[in-house]
């Protein structure tokens, strides 16, 4: 019983975190759409920042006469045991997945994660951050227990691949010859952000001094790349090492200003917020069942219409989430940077 009661407090952690602060509730207030909380202070700053004000998480616009509501069961909940009790729990259990939801039009979507711990495998994969060869194997899944492995040289495209290989659910093709060196391009960014290291590095910086004419090319802390896709397959690294907060994904090269990575049908993307890891489109969220990732391997096959993404850590090469999608419009990849964090930074890896 001791034991269960231990799982219990440390799922109950979990929703008492602001996900502005990423810390055990100080005065938590509702915000105006009356499903999300924070930090009074953290909610606070957050509307003082921003010319629009919307909630952090569902983006739904605040009444401009609204003030936020102090949550009192919640504050009850944090004085049960003491809010550094609680931020003990939290961080003891900062790399565990929650078994319940607190969000009642959410539901938790399980996703099958396959582990390959093939050693050939992940030096293969690492050849693209310090090449040796020139080619770099094939997977994907398979409804049997044994999966196969097939390996083409560079030569080969997309319209070669064997027949058994193209159009499966979950087609992954890494092909040596379709790795993209990304960059990210300052004039598609916020203005918190700077950039270093060839434009290979973001990270968040604080506000700058634009002059007048200029305008950032989003109101929220986001950035694209430089590289737009109309069409191929192309894979890209991301080191999330140093970053409390982030999202990885791809989007329309029309994404709004304002619109957030995921929330809008324009964009998918991978997101870690809170400790969890999600799939967001269209405001949609799926949890995946799966501790933060360090390296992010995005997968785009763009005539096909597959988007998937991989973490690759150690020995190991995970399969994160895959969705089929039927791209309308060029895509860039794109980022989101948790913006109150000043030196959160994501950067691509690789040759």
């Amino acid at each position: 019983m001791a034991f269960e009661e231990c799982e219990m407090l440390k799922v109950l952690a979990k929703h008492l975190e602001c996900c502005i602060c990423l810390k055990i509730f100080l005065d938590p207030v509702t915000s105006f759409c009356g499903r999300h909380n924070y930090c009074e202070k953290c909610l606070t700053t957050h509307l003082g920042r921003n010319a629009e004000k919307k909630c952090p998480e569902c983006r739904e616009s605040f009444r401009s006469d609204y003030k936020p509501q102090r949550n009192i069961t919640l504050c009850k909940i944090v004085d049960v045991l003491g809010r550094q009790n609680w931020q003990d729990i939290l961080s003891k259990n900062e790399h565990s997945v929650p078994q319940i939801s607190c969000d009642g039009q959410e539901t938790k979507l399980d996703v099958p994660v396959e582990s390959v711990p093939s050693t050939s495998l992940v030096q293969d994969i690492k050849s693209t951050l310090d090449p040796t060869g020139s080619t770099l194997p094939v997977y994907r899944e398979q409804p049997e227990e044994n999966s196969a492995a097939v390996t083409f040289s560079e030569e080969q495209n997309v319209s070669e691949m064997p027949e058994a290989a193209v159009g499966e659910a979950d087609p992954v093709y890494m092909l040596a010859g379709c790795y993209e060196r990304l960059t990210f391009s300052p004039l598609l960014g916020h203005g918190d952000l700077a950039f270093f290291e060839g434009n290979r590095k973001a990270e968040v910086r604080g506000p700058k001094r634009l002059a007048q004419s200029q305008q950032h090319r989003f109101s929220i802390c986001q950035v694209m790349a430089e590289q737009e896709f109309t069409g191929g397959t192309h894979y890209w690294h991301v080191d999330s090492t140093n970053s409390v907060g982030w999202a990885i994904g791809v989007a329309y090269s029309s994404l709004g200003r304002d619109d957030r990575l995921g929330r809008t049908a324009a964009s998918w993307c991978l997101e870690w917020t809170s400790r969890r890891l999600s799939y967001w489109h269209n405001n949609t969220k799926q949890h995946l069942d799966h501790a933060r990732p360090s390296r992010i391997t995005v997968l785009l096959d763009r005539d096909n219409g597959q988007l998937s993404f991989y973490s690759t850590h150690d020995n190991d090469i995970m399969l994160l989430h895959s969705v089929s999608v039927h791209f309308q419009e060029p895509v860039r990849p794109a980022f989101w940077l948790y913006g109150l964090q000043r030196g959160n930074c994501l950067a691509f890896t690789g040759p």
